[in-house]
């Protein structure tokens, strides 16, 4: 993990993140395209930015609001950040572990990771 002194950001790595924070399951779905693959592992940890799975994100962002993460899209890929956001977001991770602090960013898929494909 390091910090970016110019803009005021953590960043960690993905796998980093995923240890420290722990996300939660998404035990609301059953559907197998849901997961998203990384490494050879099949993640179903993420939640919809619609119906039932956006009322529970926002039901413990009512509560529990740093245990709330939003996965954007960047420049340079995309992005874990912490928080509840609407811009540019494609789904939300809950974690068991509440983030504390002022910004965090996670790269969760760089695009050019698959430039150099």
């Amino acid at each position: 993990m390091f910090m970016d002194i110019r803009k005021g950001v953590c960043k960690m790595t993905f796998d980093e993140w995923y240890e420290m924070y722990r996300p939660i399951v998404n035990t609301l779905t059953d559907r197998d395209d849901d997961k998203f693959e990384m490494d050879g592992v099949e993640s179903d940890d993420k939640f919809e930015t619609y119906g039932i799975e956006l009322g529970f994100v926002l039901g413990v962002n009512q509560f529990n609001p740093h245990n709330v993460w939003t996965l954007i899209d960047g420049e340079e890929g995309m992005y874990i950040v912490n928080g509840y956001h609407l811009c540019d977001r494609f789904a939300y991770f809950i974690t068991d572990v509440p983030f504390s602090g002022e910004f965090l960013e996670v790269l969760y898929f760089g695009y050019n990771e698959v430039d150099e494909e």
